[in-house]
């Protein structure tokens, strides 16, 4: 039982440095070496993570800017945007989750607050549902500490990625959802990362993105993080300045 413990601790690690929570292939045969079902797998590494989240916070200092969201955020280096910066992402993070782990973050301690999430929620077609949970994270933030909202990443062109099927108009309907939310709030930035990353047919660029039409490559991550520092310091927040 331990050893296969051990293995599976390897295994969501090795998953989680991947980006693989939105690949269902590479799941998939994670979790049948190891006799478990997909949403199992996905579990285990949710729990672990959010009390790893937890144990991190409660050593935060105050003014730390807090990044929030799901793969695109754990895969983020934060500290090349601002040194201040401490990365809550968790892969395959929904609205709703991260509403329910709020609680466990110190958002009383934070600086700042980047908000990145709900293409996960648009995977499982639920824009309405994510919007409201978006609301009420926005609302849980306190009116003090500034918040910056990113667009959702927009979806690869379904003739190269036909196992994709989150509709084009869902993400832009839950991009100016948000958007317009973020612009109801004080202190609160909306970042275009959706436009930059779309081409002229709003489909995901290919030259910003991993193989798996999902996940932001180097190129896209470099241009997120240029954006962020832009941001940042129009808010008067210190940011990395090393080259990108």
């Amino acid at each position: 039982m331990i050893a296969r413990c051990l293995v599976l601790l390897v295994v969501l690690g090795l998953i989680a440095g991947a980006g693989a929570l939105l690949r269902p292939d590479l799941v998939a045969r994670a979790s049948q070496r190891l006799g478990l079902s997909e949403p199992q797998v996905q579990r285990d590494f949710y729990r672990q993570m959010v009390g790893h989240h937890a144990r991190v916070a409660r050593a935060v200092a105050p003014g730390a800017v807090l990044f929030l969201g799901s793969s695109s955020v754990q895969g983020l280096n934060v500290l090349r945007v601002t040194p201040r910066g401490i990365n809550f992402g968790i892969g395959g993070d929904t609205t709703g989750g991260l509403l329910d782990r709020l609680d466990k973050l110190p958002l009383a301690k934070a600086g700042a607050v980047v908000l990145a999430i709900g293409r996960n929620d648009l995977v499982h077609g639920a824009p309405a549902e994510a919007l409201r949970s978006f609301e009420q994270i926005l609302a849980a933030i306190p009116a003090s500490v500034p918040v910056f909202v990113n667009g959702t990443q927009p979806v690869a062109p379904p003739a190269e990625f036909p196992w994709l099927k989150t509709p084009r108009n869902s993400v832009e309907r839950f991009n100016a959802g948000i958007r317009q939310r973020c612009e109801a709030r004080a202190g609160c930035s909306y970042i275009p990362l959706d436009q930059v990353l779309a081409g002229p047919d709003g489909y995901f660029l290919a030259r910003f993105r991993e193989r798996d039409g999902l996940h932001l490559n180097r190129a896209g991550y470099r241009r997120w993080m240029a954006m962020l520092r832009e941001a940042l310091e129009s808010r008067g927040i210190g940011v990395a300045t090393d080259p990108l």
